[in-house]
């Protein structure tokens, strides 16, 4: 039997609704010589279940005994498991475009690469949508700022990155978020990243939708079936609504007092961490200690109120 070219990986957390959702819009690619693996953090609610529902053979699932607490350990448990020439990653509430998969294996093979990336819509509860990833800035101080973020949804790249770089950090080890410390650490190795200029990911951040709290009427499911009814439509609204929400940034925001300065201090923040240097003494404690705190404050505003185990 011959092997998958791409292996996909959804880490997850109690949050079936959206996971089926997730894997829908991977089953509706053009492109199916694939495998998925969901590894659920140790979930008590019926994602096994919801991925069973599928009867697909090229579902597998795994349920982790110990929560870990993020994504970091399913990722790593995925890439150690996987079987394609190519691993990519879906968070359990984002969704592809049924060209996605297609569209990156072609663009990583035609760009001689080794790891590339496209667009991605940060959807936002107010339509305050914001593209990221189409920057190509891989500063040490880009990748402070976050300017280098760029979703993992949107990854595609060749396992010997794997076997290059090795595992994802816990989130407690690490000052940067652990998506952004492992691609610096590609960044590092010297592979050549490409950037795919096409939209093909929608992705709701669960601080913002407060999406474990959430019962019914998921964002998701509005999104999805647009896009299953006619992705080019789905595009243009998207977009659409994306440009409204730069307009109205911009015309809010003809920089009053308030704002100039937060941007003034948020630049001088930037730049003396810069200066002295991230990995020195107390600024590395400085901001693992700040790092700890807004994931703490993210895990209340996703619904998350008990600590894990």
């Amino acid at each position: 039997m011959n092997e998958p070219l791409v292996t996909i990986i959804i880490a997850t957390f109690n949050s079936s609704s959206t996971l089926k959702i997730a894997i829908s819009s991977i089953i509706y690619q053009d492109f199916n010589n694939f495998e998925v693996l969901i590894i659920g953090d140790c979930c008590t609610d019926d994602s096994e279940e919801v991925v069973i529902s599928f009867s697909d053979k090229r579902l597998k699932w795994s349920n982790l005994a110990i929560n870990s607490g993020s994504q970091s350990v399913p990722n790593s448990i995925g890439m150690q498991l996987s079987k394609g020439k190519y691993i990519a990653f879906l968070g359990h509430d984002d969704i592809w475009f049924p060209n996605h998969l297609s569209t990156m294996i072609a663009s990583i093979e035609k760009s001689y690469s080794d790891f590339v990336y496209s667009s991605t819509v940060l959807m936002h509860p107010q339509l305050n949508h914001t593209i990221i990833g189409q920057k190509n800035d891989f500063s040490e101080l880009s990748f402070l700022n976050t300017n280098a973020h760029i979703p993992p949804s949107s990854w595609l790249f060749k396992k010997e990155i794997y076997a290059k770089c090795g595992n994802w950090l816990h989130a407690s080890d690490t000052t940067f978020p652990i998506d952004v410390e492992y691609l610096k650490r590609i960044v590092a190795n010297g592979f050549k990243l490409f950037f795919v200029d096409a939209l093909f990911i929608v992705k709701f951040p669960s601080p913002w939708w407060g999406l474990y709290s959430m019962k019914n009427n998921f964002p998701q499911s509005k999104y999805y079936d647009l896009i299953k009814s006619n992705p080019l439509i789905a595009e243009n609204i998207i977009l659409k609504e994306c440009a409204n929400a730069f307009a109205k940034k911009y015309n809010d925001s003809d920089l009053n007092f308030y704002q100039i300065l937060r941007l003034l201090v948020r630049s001088i923040y930037y730049f003396l961490i810069n200066f002295y240097g991230i990995k020195r003494f107390p600024m590395n404690r400085i901001l693992l200690f700040r790092k700890k705190y807004n994931l703490k404050g993210n895990r209340i505003k996703r619904g998350l109120t008990h600590k894990n185990n």
